[in-house]
C-alpha cells in the first residue's frame, strides 16, 4: 500500500500473513523502485499522535543489507565513537538505529530534501533532539562550509540523485571527485572512519573513477569494499595506519560479515 509521495520517493507499507508489519521508504520509477530503508512497525495499543503515530518502531534490527554493511563498518572505529555525520538521511532509519545502539554519541544529518525530511517524521519517527540535529542542504553545500578538520568519528556518505532518464545515481556525483574526497577525509577524526555507499547499477559509469580516488585518499591508512546482494558497494576507509590491535579488529570484523553475508572484495 503506498502511504504517501513526495519529492520523488514513495512510502510504502506491507502487512505479511504472519501479522508483522513493514514501511519502506523507495526510490525511482515504479517500474525499478529502489529500497533506502525498511523498518519494522508495531501497533500501539494506544496510539500517540508525534513521532510515530499509531505505530511504534522496532529499532533492534536495520535493514536493508546495504545498511547491515554500513553498521558493521562502524566496528573498524578504533577511538570511543563521539560524532556521527551522516551525508544524506532519507527515513532516518539508520541514525535513529544508531542513536539507540551508541548512547553516548551525537549526530548530525544533512539532506537536500525537506519533503523527504517530512516523511521521515510523518511515517518513520524521525525526530531531531539534543543528540540528533537534522539540516536541509546539499552535502556538497555542507562540506564547502565546514572550517573545523577531523571533528566526526564517522562521515557516512548515503546520498543519491536522480539523472534526466529518471536514474538514481549514488552517491551523487559531485561527491566522486578526488577533491570532494579530499574533503570528506579532513572531516574524519584520526582512528574514524569514512563510509560511503554506492549504487551498482546506477554508477557504474563512475564507480571505477571513484574506487581508485577512495584508494588513493585512503593511502596512509586503509581502505575496503563490501559488496551485497542487493546491488549495493559500500566503500570503507580508516582514517589510521593499521597496527596490530586494527588488525585484529579487521579480523572480527571480516567475520561478522560473513555471518551478515555480505562480501568483502578488494578496494
Amino acid at each position: 500500500v503506498v502511504l504517501d509521495e513526495e519529492d520523488g520517493k514513495r512510502v510504502l507499507q506491507q502487512s505479511l500473513a504472519d501479522g508483522k508489519l513493514y514501511r519502506w521508504l523507495c526510490s525511482g520509477s515504479r517500474q525499478s523502485m529502489l529500497v533506502e530503508s525498511v523498518v519494522q512497525c508495531i501497533p500501539r495499543e494506544h496510539p500517540r499522535t508525534r513521532h510515530g503515530g499509531r505505530v511504534r518502531f522496532d529499532r533492534t534490527d536495520i535493514m536493508p543489507k546495504y545498511h547491515q554493511a554500513i553498521v558493521a563498518a562502524l566496528s573498524l572505529i578504533s577511538r570511543r565513537p563521539q560524532r556521527f555525520l551522516f551525508l544524506g538521511v532519507g527515513a532516518g532509519t539508520l541514525p535513529l538505529f544508531l542513536l539507540q545502539h551508541y548512547p553516548r554519541t551525537s549526530m548530525t544529518g544533512v539532506d537536500c530534501s525537506s519533503g523527504v525530511l517530512s516523511l521521515a517524521r510523518r511515517y518513520f519517527g524521525l525526530h531531531s533532539g539534543p543528540r540528533l540535529r537534522l539540516h536541509v542542504r546539499t552535502a556538497w553545500d555542507f562540506l564547502k562550509n565546514q572550517r573545523n578538520a577531523r571533528t566526526w568519528c564517522a562521515v557516512v556518505v548515503d546520498a543519491c540523485d536522480c539523472g534526466p532518464c529518471g536514474a538514481v545515481h549514488a552517491p551523487p556525483e559531485s561527491l566522486c571527485t578526488a577533491d570532494a574526497l579530499n574533503m570528506l577525509y579532513r572531516l574524519v577524526a584520526k582512528g574514524g572512519v569514512l563510509i560511503l555507499n554506492c549504487l551498482m547499477a546506477a554508477s557504474h559509469f563512475h564507480l571505477p573513477r571513484l574506487r581508485a580516488n577512495f584508494r588513493k585518499t585512503f593511502k596512509h591508512g586503509s581502505s575496503h569494499v563490501i559488496l551485497t546482494k542487493e546491488g549495493n558497494i559500500v566503500l570503507v576507509g580508516c582514517v589510521t595506519a593499521e597496527s596490530s590491535s586494527q588488525i585484529l579488529r579487521q579480523c572480527a570484523w571480516h567475520a561478522a560479515l560473513e555471518a551478515l553475508d555480505l562480501q568483502i572484495a578488494f578496494a
